[in-house]
């Protein structure tokens, strides 16, 4: 009922109070809840449907890291929910044990707990930054010139380089693309070296680099630049 980024139904599923000799009809997968209130229930389009938290916690025992990061960006960024509210919603209903709470955790203490990512490629740049050991950015950096301030998607402020997802669904429009001319030209003038991550950049097989390889890349300006220069 969301549309969340990255998830497609194959069968309906339904979430109902656990009690004895509950089956599910055929083509319909049936999921169970001791405490009804976990499920959060709100309605929308006119259905009552279990809330974004509880659907993100059900999402996490069953989907891959990347694709439950994927969704829970996209509600994030929608507004559907909120760090607070997903931190919240853990303290009351993510009892050890309950399928999908550590990971949904685990991807909690990675993620900005005020900026969500913009796309699908972000999700993949820092992912891709923090399995080369790299944690120490800031996301949504911001800068200001002529009295206007700009954010960029990755900085590492002590070596001086910002990191910018640049996919082309964000660049079709002519006022977007004056905009992104006058907000290249602003990291130079405050000392930082900009660089580009796109899409095959970042979604080029990581594995085939080997571990010498990365083992040689000593800062975080290194690091960036020869995954993002040298794979071209």
């Amino acid at each position: 009922m969301y549309g969340l980024d990255g998830i497609a139904a194959g069968r309906p599923e339904i979430v109902v109070p656990h009690r004895r000799g509950v089956h599910a009809p055929r083509g319909i997968v049936l999921h169970t809840l001791c405490d009804s209130a976990a499920a959060m229930v709100r309605v929308v389009d006119g259905l009552r449907v279990c809330g974004p938290e509880a659907t993100l916690l059900q999402l996490a025992a069953s989907v891959d890291s990347c694709t439950l990061e994927r969704a829970c960006e996209d509600a994030r960024r929608r507004r559907l929910t909120s760090m607070p509210a997903l931190d919240a919603y853990l303290h009351r209903f993510g009892r050890r044990g309950r399928p999908g709470t550590t990971p949904l955790r685990a991807l909690l203490r990675q993620l900005d707990p005020i900026h969500p990512a913009n796309s699908l490629l972000e999700v993949h740049t820092r992912r891709l930054l923090v399995a080369h050991g790299l944690h120490d950015f800031v996301r949504e950096f911001p800068l200001s010139w002529n009295g206007r301030t700009f954010r960029f998607d990755f900085a590492f402020v002590a070596p001086r380089v910002l990191l910018e997802t640049n996919g082309r669904r964000w660049h079709d429009d002519a006022a977007d693309f004056e905009r992104d001319q006058a907000k290249w030209s602003v990291p130079a003038r405050h000392g930082y070296r900009l660089m580009f991550a796109t899409w095959q950049t970042i979604t080029r097989d990581p594995g085939a680099r080997s571990e010498e390889h990365t083992s040689e890349l000593q800062s975080p300006c290194n690091l960036v630049c020869r995954l993002l220069l040298e794979k071209k």
